[in-house]
């Protein structure tokens, strides 16, 4: 059983969304903006960025500070790379206070104790390692593969690959459970994984997916 990462198992969104009021309130509150725009600027921009990175136009540690002068351009401030970079290191500092499981996470991998168990993320490889630690996960999986260790971020064949190879497995008997429907579900369906669709906050499931969750608990009942 192979698992993402954010949105999966750790709540991205919600240490994102109050990371993001911390940052505002020490840092940016002379912005010509209010807070709720600013957090939607913030989101706007990742997707856009993290986009390039995917399509191999940028890389991700360039994302970070092109994230930064993009939303802070918008709000009529104009930063140096150096400042941009700074900045994102900041923010950084207020997300890590904030990593936090999903609910219903610990109580599912208990249930899966007995089975070889791992994750694959796109990211910094330092940061997801240190989320896992944070969170308590890191002594549980046999396999963790990182898009930057990798060398190729999901839906790539390799980095799934990589991962079924790390556990020993084969990909025809292996499960991969993630929220993104491109990255993770068609991606691990095309390395030839099966893959399970986590809808956390009620996203379509598409004709074509076969196995589809709305939280951890029901995990079991679809393998």
């Amino acid at each position: 059983m192979l698992f993402d990462i954010d949105g999966t198992l750790i709540d991205h969104k919600k240490a994102q969304k109050l990371a993001l009021r911390d940052f505002f309130t020490d840092h940016c509150v002379d912005l010509n903006t209010d807070c709720e725009t600013f957090i939607s600027l913030w989101s706007k921009a990742g997707e856009h960025y993290f986009g390039k990175y995917m399509s191999g136009e940028v890389s991700f540690h360039d994302i970070r500070p092109l994230r930064c002068k993009s939303v802070f351009s918008s709000c009529d401030v104009s930063l140096t790379w150096d400042d941009a970079r700074r900045l994102f290191h900041t923010y950084l500092s207020y997300y890590e206070r904030h990593w936090v499981l999903f609910d219903d996470v610990l109580l599912c991998l208990e249930k899966l104790e007995d089975m070889p168990m791992g994750v694959i993320s796109n990211g910094d490889s330092s940061e997801q390692r240190k989320k896992l630690k944070a969170t308590g996960l890191s002594g549980m999986f046999e396999a963790v593969a990182i898009s930057e260790d990798i060398g190729t971020p999901k839906p790539s064949k390799d980095i799934f690959v990589y991962a079924v190879d790390a556990l020993g497995t084969s990909p025809q008997d292996t499960y991969y459970v993630g929220d993104d429907l491109h990255a993770d579900v068609y991606g691990s369906a095309h390395a030839g994984l099966t893959p399970v669709y986590l809808r956390r906050y009620g996203e379509r499931c598409p004709d074509d997916v076969k196995r589809s969750i709305v939280s951890l608990d029901e995990l079991e009942c679809v393998i």
